[in-house]
């Protein structure tokens, strides 16, 4: 018998955004440092969910524009929004699932949008280290943001 897949749960049940932030049953939780991995939800679940179906993937897409049309430039948000883009540019890269992510897809969607959203509040400066390395492991990973954090 197979597990039912975690993301269609959350589909099916309106619980997506609890989903993308690891809340409830959708948290997974790093043994060294207690805190939610959201990398293990897409190596696994997303991957199945999106796997050979064009539909299933531009619903995955439309699902995450709508949770990060939903955040704030807060510092909870800003670990929500970056683990979550950081693990699809994780498992694009190592070729678990193909959505298409690349700055030009990304440009006037509601990643732009947070993206320059972060970048005009004070945010930005507090968290600079953290955003500048979650920037250069995504680079590393063969996505490039839609908007210039060096300028």
């Amino acid at each position: 018998m197979t597990e039912e897949n975690l993301f269609r749960k959350a589909v099916d049940a309106d619980e997506t955004e609890m989903f993308f932030k690891g809340q409830g049953r959708y948290f997974v939780r790093d043994p060294d440092w207690g805190e939610h991995v959201y990398a293990a939800h897409y190596s696994g679940w997303v991957s199945d969910f999106v796997a050979d179906s064009h539909t299933k993937k531009e619903l995955f897409i439309s699902l995450f524009d709508k949770f990060v049309s939903n955040l704030k430039a807060t510092d909870e948000d800003l670990e929500h929004f970056f683990g979550n883009l950081s693990a699809i540019a994780f498992n694009q890269y190592k070729g678990n699932f193909d959505l298409g992510f690349d700055a030009s897809s990304l440009k006037s969607t509601s990643v732009d949008s947070f993206l320059h959203l972060l970048k005009s509040t004070d945010i930005y400066e507090r968290k600079k280290s953290l955003i500048d390395r979650y920037i250069y492991q995504m680079k590393k990973w063969g996505l490039e943001l839609p908007v210039d954090f060096e300028s």
